[in-house]
């Protein structure tokens, strides 16, 4: 038999009033202790300098330093996964996971991206470095690792299935990426459908803005939007923003339900997520008749009837208006 050399012994604790407790109530310190109290914004392994944006909270990493004990029971798995990762650019993500092994990345299913630094719709952020970090965002949701030629830009890129393979939840963070004016409202919606379109199997979507309805493009907000449901161009193609959210989402299983929840500041929607959950943890639901003054959620076939019934209604409004149009234009000039 080998011997345990002396740096891999672990010595007993029995004089130490932590681990007199029971373990269930030493894993609930652990987690009070190791939970992030912040969002952990491009975390990093290079304690000398941090990537741009780095913002990273008190993590009380100092308690797995006490003993090699506490270490082994503790762990970094609670850290991994709790804290609410988020990352402004492809290669922060990939050094970050590239240093975990394959079982420390299952304890990671959720990530918040952050588009702060890509090129948005508003032609002042038009950079040519942030056109390049928008069009890799896109690349890392939709594309499929080895599946372009050699010397294709972006052949040597990793993608998201590949860097977070147990992914089950994204946050993507529009605060500071929409655009200021209308002009440029059509041109972020179609890079959020580029964006999102080959997004698959998740059980939480969340979309994080300033306002994300169209009140966020007019100089007049207004607390109720359709613009918040329906896309700008949705007599062409008749998508809402919701959508984009819930065609990532799975399907759910027996006893689950999929729903859309919304959180509202100062009359306007900042937070808007499409999720499944166990059926008997989201009671109660708001009704589809209640305009977003307030937080709220709804079933998904709620929400699906509520829409047509919105698009119906646009259509008719749009069509009389047309009709309207046309009798004022034939009607004979009058002269004052």
């Amino acid at each position: 038999m080998n011997d345990i050399r002396d740096e891999d012994r672990i010595l007993p604790q029995a004089n130490s009033p932590l681990f007199r407790l029971p373990g269930e109530l030493r894993n609930w310190i652990y987690d009070l202790i190791i939970t992030p109290s912040a969002p952990i914004v491009n975390p990093s392994w290079d304690t000398t300098t941090g990537p741009k944006h780095q913002q990273v909270p008190s993590l009380g990493v100092t308690l797995l330093r006490t003993c090699r004990a506490v270490y082994l029971e503790a762990n970094e798995s609670t850290l991994l996964r709790k804290g609410d990762f988020v990352f402004t650019r492809i290669a922060h993500i990939q050094a970050f996971f590239s240093r975990l092994s394959l079982s420390q990345r299952s304890n990671v299913d959720h990530i918040t991206i952050d588009l702060r630094e890509a090129a948005s719709g508003d032609p002042s952020s038009q950079g040519e470095e942030s056109t390049t970090i928008a069009n890799e965002w896109v690349h890392y949701f939709c594309c499929v690792q080895g599946a372009h030629m050699m010397g294709a830009w972006c052949a040597d890129l990793s993608t998201l299935k590949n860097d977070i393979p147990h992914l089950r939840s994204i946050c993507i963070d529009l605060t500071t990426w929409q655009p200021n004016y209308a002009g440029a409202r059509v041109s972020g919606w179609r890079y959020l459908q580029s964006l999102l379109r080959s997004i698959r199997g998740l059980d939480s979507f969340t979309l994080k803005g300033k306002r994300l309805d169209s009140s966020s493009w007019r100089s007049q907000p207004v607390p109720w939007s359709l613009g918040l449901w329906v896309s700008p161009a949705f007599d062409k193609d008749e998508s809402a923003l919701v959508d984009l959210l819930g065609h990532a989402i799975r399907e759910p299983k027996e006893n689950e339900v999929k729903l859309l929840e919304w959180h509202v500041v100062e009359g306007g929607v900042t937070l808007l997520t499409v999720r499944v959950d166990e059926a008997h943890k989201i009671m109660p639901l708001t009704g589809s008749d209640l305009h977003l003054l307030y937080d709220g959620r709804m079933l998904w076939n709620e929400f699906l009837d509520f829409k047509e019934n919105q698009v119906e209604s646009i259509k008719r409004r749009k069509a009389s208006m047309s009709i309207g149009d046309a009798i004022w234009g034939r009607a004979p000039e009058v002269l004052v």
